[in-house]
């Protein structure tokens, strides 16, 4: 079995991609699913939550840190896709990075968290945009909208 990969993205910050990647990830780890998050932002805000779990309750995914990976973290996800059943990516909040669109190029599913206000909508037309462009490259992509908050 090959893993189903989801990635979350949005070019805004504070829209909850780490939030919801989280919650997503350790759910399907709670059920005995095997989960990897590749936390691909500079700010490390993926690894810092699960490192921030108690000793006696680790957090229930694997996490690795690829931000570093850049324009090649699609080729550093495929490594992972035969041991785990999910692999979460949680991408930074920049429309320039290249992260979002390498691991959108190998994803089955496209999340993007988005607040409902004015302000936040015209932002998400940049990452709108983006994900059609891949989408010509990887036409499995599925996409969806999470409102938040």
């Amino acid at each position: 079995m090959t893993a189903k990969i989801i990635v979350v993205t949005n070019q805004k910050g504070g829209s909850g991609k780490t939030t919801l990647t989280m919650q997503l990830a350790g759910s399907m780890a709670e059920r005995g699913d095997r989960v990897l998050i590749v936390d691909a932002d500079p700010q490390g805000s993926a690894i810092r939550w699960s490192s921030s779990a108690l000793e006696n309750t680790p957090f229930p995914a694997d996490v690795i840190g690829l931000s570093s990976a850049g324009a090649k973290v699609h080729q550093e996800i495929k490594k992972y896709t035969k041991k785990y059943d999910w692999i979460f990516v949680d991408c930074p909040p920049a429309i320039d990075s290249v992260a979002p669109q390498s691991a959108l190029l190998v994803a089955d599913l496209a999340i993007v968290p988005i607040i409902p206000s004015p302000p936040d909508l015209w932002a998400g037309i940049g990452i709108k945009e983006l994900i059609e462009r891949v989408q010509g490259l990887n036409d499995e992509l599925l996409v969806t909208l999470v409102p938040n908050m």
